[in-house]
């Protein structure tokens, strides 16, 4: 039989190094825990710290893009009151435009009345020299006789009235009359 080794003593003191190493091996994994953890943390700090720099990134983005938003809105606004401005003005020179077609129509008018008076003058001239109406002014009789076989430049029969007065120089008499 083999001798065993039956010392309580020994028994004890292996017991003691088998609980110390247990025990070792406790604290070295607790250890290593601790250190992951440790590391985790910094690790999610670490990104974190990405996270809000991206974050703060994000919120300077958004603010520049509200800055501009704020300086768009006010240009609309400047450029809505100019239209608004020009429009006003181009209501007023509607308006102007207006008067003005009133006033041509006015003239129209008076200028229509008015051949009719020369018209009614020439007739009467013509009825007055004995020649039926009043001959119609060309280019060659430009009022006093020119181009006419007759050298005096006034109607036949001696009286003293032009043979056939431009219906401008009738028109020129009597605005210059009225003035």
């Amino acid at each position: 039989m083999s001798a065993q080794y039956n010392d309580p003593a020994q028994e004890d003191e292996d017991e003691k190094y088998r609980r110390q190493q247990w025990w070792n091996g406790i604290q070295s994994f607790f250890i290593v825990a601790a250190l992951a953890i440790v590391i985790a943390e910094l690790v999610l700090a670490v990104q974190s710290r990405g996270l809000a720099q991206r974050a703060f990134s994000i919120a300077n983005t958004a603010n520049g893009i509200a800055t501009e938003a704020d300086g768009n809105a006010n240009q609309a606004l400047e450029y809505t009151s100019q239209v608004q401005n020009i429009t006003g003005q181009v209501s007023q020179l509607n308006t102007e435009v207006n008067g003005q077609e009133e006033q041509l129509r006015n003239l129209t008018e008076n200028f229509n009345g008015l051949q009719s008076i020369v018209r009614d003058l020439e007739s009467a001239i013509a009825s007055a020299t004995g020649g039926g109406s009043a001959p119609i002014p060309t280019g060659s009789d430009s009022g006093f006789g020119s181009g006419s076989s007759s050298s005096s430049g006034y109607r036949s029969g001696g009286a003293l009235v032009p043979k056939a007065l431009p219906g401008w120089a009738i028109v020129a008499t009597i605005v210059v009359s009225l003035q």
